[in-house]
């Protein structure tokens, strides 16, 4: 698996049953780079939508934040062992991609980076890691929603 292209992302302060979909629970950090843009983000969502029922989410252990939350992450069974070994990596020593992620500096409680990355989508590999409890319920239902608006649409 190659990790170039990972969007940062905030949480918005959406309710449970305000979620319509994956824009109206998550904010995107500017990446500054034209991969970021062009449709990538819908492109990775309808990959991920087409095969939701089999994403799964991991509780990850060993990563967590200053604050205490863990570092947890939605992904394809198959894709957890490298998904969690790039995430690992990416807490002790970055690695080398379009842009940074900044999550070393998240879970460091670094100020400026905690109230602006919480969670992350690798847009090549379609996967998305966070912070905080219960964040999953919340972004499944997103995705949920998002994949039923995009049925409905007949994009995937």
């Amino acid at each position: 698996m190659n990790f170039w292209l990972i969007q940062r992302m905030n949480f918005k302060d959406t309710k449970f049953e305000e979620i319509s979909g994956v824009d109206s629970l998550l904010a995107y950090d500017y990446m500054g780079s034209a991969e970021f843009e062009f449709g990538a983000l819908g492109e990775s969502l309808r990959e991920i939508c087409k095969k939701l029922y089999q994403y799964q989410w991991f509780h990850s252990k060993l990563l967590h934040a200053k604050d205490g939350c863990s570092l947890d992450f939605i992904c394809l069974s198959e894709q957890y062992d490298e998904v969690y070994a790039f995430l690992a990596q990416e807490t002790r020593e970055p690695h080398r991609l379009k842009e940074p992620t900044y999550l070393k500096e998240a879970l460091r409680g670094e100020k400026f980076y905690t109230t602006r990355c919480r969670a992350w989508w690798d847009i090549q590999n379609h996967w998305i890691a966070y912070l905080g409890q219960n964040n999953e319920v919340r972004i499944m239902a997103a995705l949920q929603k998002s994949a039923a608006k995009l049925r409905e649409k007949g994009k995937i």
